[in-house]
């Protein structure tokens, strides 16, 4: 079953017309939950590609702060042993056909925000705050909202990335957390030696 397999990585870019991707039996992982250690996971990760192998995985928001003095990294709140990065080192992908999917059951119950309207209010305001003294031009908030989940997170991932039609869409498996990721966006994109943002 495509969703029982630990470490795979399933990469789905309609946008750019390519078959999907799915990585499965790691040579290598590279991870850490220790900021002081991200830019040398990167590095790490350069070399592996630099060698002929793939890399596919994630890198949380949160790691940004370790890489750029201009973030504060004590605003963030994140469970101290959940990875800043995590890449599995692959030898090459599997080819995936776009309409692979699983019928397996999952149940998700209604979301739920974990902030309350005050707190929200509170958030925008401040926002608002350093918008108009100039600290910033532009804000991307975010909150956490919360279910409950059982069953196939696959499955899950197959029919909200059906519903959502998002052009960029991954299902990362890391041993302990499943991701599922559809954007309308693509961040940013690397071809050989060059970069498109």
């Amino acid at each position: 079953m495509i969703n029982d397999q630990h470490h795979m990585v399933k990469i789905e870019f309609t946008e750019e017309h390519e078959q999907a991707m799915r990585f499965t039996n790691p040579v290598a992982i590279v991870s850490t939950t220790e900021g002081t250690e991200v830019l040398t996971c990167l590095q790490e990760i350069e070399n592996w590609t630099t060698n002929g192998y793939y890399a596919a995985g994630y890198i949380t928001y949160e790691a940004g702060a370790y890489l750029s003095k201009e973030l504060p990294i004590n605003d963030f709140v994140r469970d101290e042993s959940d990875p800043l990065i995590w890449f599995g080192i692959y030898d090459e992908p599997k080819s995936s056909s776009q309409a692979e999917t699983t019928n397996e059951p999952y149940h998700v119950t209604g979301w739920e925000q974990e902030n309350s309207r005050e707190a929200y209010t509170q958030a925008i305001a401040k926002v608002k705050d350093h918008i108009a003294l100039g600290d910033t031009y532009q804000v991307n908030y975010t909150m956490r909202l919360r279910s409950r989940f059982l069953g196939s997170a696959y499955s899950y991932y197959e029919v909200l990335k059906t519903k959502q039609r998002a052009p960029y869409s991954a299902y990362v498996h890391d041993g302990k957390r499943q991701i599922l990721s559809l954007s309308p966006e693509l961040f940013f994109k690397k071809r050989g030696h060059k970069t498109n943002d």
